[in-house]
């Protein structure tokens, strides 16, 4: 089950549309994101709130992350988890 469209973004990147949304939690936010077809695997960032405003730019950022640990946004399976510590994921 794919993220709703109400109350998310559409970013595109790399020529592949995704869906985001910002989760906010106590003591930091999570950033939730997949393949815009829902169908895929859908990945979620922990980050402090100290990071300020989350962007599209930030947003794209994360992306390109995600996919460079692995990710497949087309294939489904487990939801990937990460948290951003300001300068890498892990």
């Amino acid at each position: 089950m794919g993220l709703a469209k109400k109350g998310t973004s559409k970013i595109v990147v790399n020529g592949i549309s995704y869906r985001w949304v910002v989760a906010p939690d106590s003591g930091f936010m999570d950033v939730i994101f997949e393949e815009i077809s829902g169908n895929g695997q859908r990945v979620s960032v922990g980050v402090c709130y100290c990071i300020g405003e989350v962007t599209p730019k930030w947003v794209r950022k994360m992306i390109l992350l995600a996919l460079s640990h692995g990710w497949e946004p087309k294939k489904p399976g487990k939801q990937m988890s990460f948290w951003f510590d300001g300068q890498k994921l892990s």
